[in-house]
């Protein structure tokens, strides 16, 4: 009955916006109910929530705590990669950030992502730039020197507002590098999240992390930007392909997996449903979680105040039927 109503709804889905849907819900029982298209998809800035909870298992194996600043272990890599150290990048005040900044977005970075809807006409400069080169890759170090990024200043003090940058999220990238050895960025393997489950759940698993190449050279569905910015005509069918387009991943470790819905489904599930094998004990994942402390009592942390930190913001662009 489960598996009919989801093919029902992603037939009516895939009907109204003129797009492939797919669906997954794990049951809990070791089972993945699946509808529509079962192909893997880019799921943008739901790649935070992997990299939120690998960090938090870096913070549960006492390697790192969510006070800890994060500056003197990101410096090593900046530096090799080219760039300056935080305070070079970001001001004086970066030295003061931690690791709750970063993943609960009240660091003062800037945010690379440039997407700007209001006041009309929306804008994104950042858009711009990847489309005029679709071929070109965005590591971090081209992110992170962008002008408008690299502005020797925060947007506040650590701590005293929330505002949404991917930034934080490439920055916790090679904070995860340098916890994990890795002499470059991209030698980090961000399928270490899933090493705590035992090898046939492992297994179950088909997540891919793009940090090289384009949605397309990695089996992506095809995908269309189907947004107004720049100028462009939102009610264009099919939209602006961008599965040849590799600042698609621009963003790494805040933007980079592929996957079918039936693993996001269970990497959801492994890290916050309640039962079977577990991701994260539940004193950490709750830390990731507005008010879930405070509910039961703990009290509320800085990170929990306010909005969801790992929730993305940005939705996939839309993938039209096969």
């Amino acid at each position: 009955a489960l598996q009919k109503r989801l093919q029902e709804i992603a037939v009516e889905k895939q009907a109204l916006y003129n797009c492939s849907i797919g669906i997954a819900i794990e049951t809990g029982a070791g089972l993945v109910v699946s509808a529509g298209n079962d192909g893997s998809f880019a799921w943008g800035s739901v790649t935070k929530l992997a990299t939120g909870a690998a960090l938090m298992q870096q913070v549960a194996a006492r390697r790192i705590s969510l006070d800890t600043p994060v500056a003197p272990l990101i410096d090593p890599l900046l530096v090799r990669e080219g760039l300056g150290r935080m305070h070079v990048l970001f001001g004086p005040r970066a030295d003061s950030i931690t690791l709750e900044h970063l993943l609960a977005m009240k660091s003062g970075i800037p945010d690379y992502d440039t997407a700007t809807p209001y006041p009309p006409p929306p804008t994104d400069a950042f858009r711009k730039a990847v489309y005029a080169q679709p071929a070109a890759e965005w590591p971090p170090a081209r992110l992170l020197n962008l002008s408008y990024v690299r502005k020797g200043t925060l947007e506040f003090e650590p701590g005293a507002h929330w505002a949404y940058s991917s930034t934080n999220f490439v920055l916790a990238g090679l904070l995860l590098a340098r916890l994990s050895n890795a002499t470059r960025w991209d030698a980090y393997g961000q399928a270490a999240l899933l090493s705590p489950l035992p090898a046939q759940r492992r297994s179950s698993y088909a997540l891919d992390f793009a940090s090289h190449g384009t949605p397309a050279a990695h089996g992506a569905v095809r995908g269309f930007d189907r947004t107004s910015y720049n100028g462009a005509n939102a009610s264009a069918r099919p939209g602006v392909d961008v599965s040849d387009v590799a600042g698609v991943f621009g963003g790494w470790t805040a933007s980079d997996i592929v996957a079918p819905p039936a693993s996001v489904a269970r990497l959801v599930y492994d890290l916050f449903g309640a039962s079977g094998p577990r991701l994260l004990a539940r004193r950490y994942v709750d830390e990731m979680i507005p008010g879930a402390r405070d509910a039961a009592g703990g009290g509320q942390s800085d990170w929990a105040r306010g909005a969801p930190p790992l929730s993305g913001g940005r939705v996939a662009p839309a993938a039209p039927r096969p």
